[in-house]
């Protein structure tokens, strides 16, 4: 039994090795212009950068910059 556990082991510490070793690290562009909140509009359509997705703008700001925003299938920008 302590040989099976000792084998279970040594196991899991290779794959998680080979899992850090292979492990793709994903970059999230930025945009380096953006837009103000002034700008907006409903209707506007944006990209979502840290989600990869383009949107379109359902309601304006809150005075806590919140807006809602639709996702999906949308013609890309």
């Amino acid at each position: 039994m302590a040989e099976r556990h000792a084998r279970l082991s040594e196991s899991k510490r290779r794959i998680k090795e080979a899992d850090s070793r292979y492990r793709e690290t994903i970059q999230v562009p930025e945009n380096y212009n953006p837009v103000t909140i002034d700008q907006l509009k409903i209707g506007d359509r944006v990209k979502v950068l840290t989600l990869g997705q383009n949107g379109e703008i359902l309601s304006l700001p809150d005075d806590k910059g919140i807006c809602s925003f639709r996702l999906g299938c949308l013609k890309p920008m």
